[in-house]
């Protein structure tokens, strides 16, 4: 018997799970109608991030500049906490907001898209199901240095800051190995999405 779930599943990854999620859905998986992507979370907070780490975190365009604002708080501990303080709180409002939104509108299953989860205790806050979509190393690097122009140091910096492949698993209910081609994550997607 399929679940019909109350609250959103989570999913923790390296590289745009919601991009996975949403092909997948539309190539004949049923219909899941809301996927979550935090990174939307730093439009609300421009402005108070602009005031702390000043304009040059910002591009030509108006928009965040986050090659920029990384490089100042992966450098800085005192700064990533300013930054979290500044971001964490809008991120759990917005989920809530966006999750009273859809429940309104009749969804039945969300997606968020999360790298902290743990940290920020959303696995606890929010989810029925913890979906891990992971990548090893070499391939997290080589995605890390072409979509976002990250260098070795900078990404090996990254990866030493964030939790283990172990520690994660070891929370997951799903796991889903996106180290290959994107078609083959989309198989283990929809078989996994079959399921619900």
């Amino acid at each position: 018997m399929k679940k019909t779930y109350e609250r959103p599943m989570m999913i923790s990854e390296e590289f745009r799970a919601n991009e996975y999620v949403a092909t997948c859905a539309s190539t004949g998986a049923p219909k899941y109608e809301c996927i979550y992507e935090e990174d939307s979370v730093f439009v609300r907070c421009v402005e108070e991030i602009v005031e702390h780490f000043g304009p040059g975190v910002v591009g030509k365009d108006g928009e965040l500049h986050r090659k920029a604002l990384a490089d100042i708080v992966f450098h800085n501990e005192e700064e990533l906490k300013c930054l979290n303080a500044i971001v964490h709180p809008a991120v759990e409002t917005y989920i809530r907001e966006w999750i009273q939104k859809e429940r309104e509108n009749g969804t039945k299953i969300f997606f968020l898209e999360n790298a902290l989860l743990l940290e920020l205790k959303h696995d606890e806050l929010f989810c029925d199901e913890i979906w891990y979509i992971y990548a090893n190393d070499e391939t997290r690097m080589k995605r890390l240095k072409l979509a976002r122009g990250y260098s070795e140091q900078k990404t090996e910096a990254i990866f030493r800051a964030q939790r283990s492949k172990e520690e994660f698993m070891e929370k997951c209910d799903r796991v889903i190995d996106n180290s290959r081609s994107f078609e083959e994550t989309c198989v283990q997607l929809l078989h996994v999405l079959d399921k619900l």
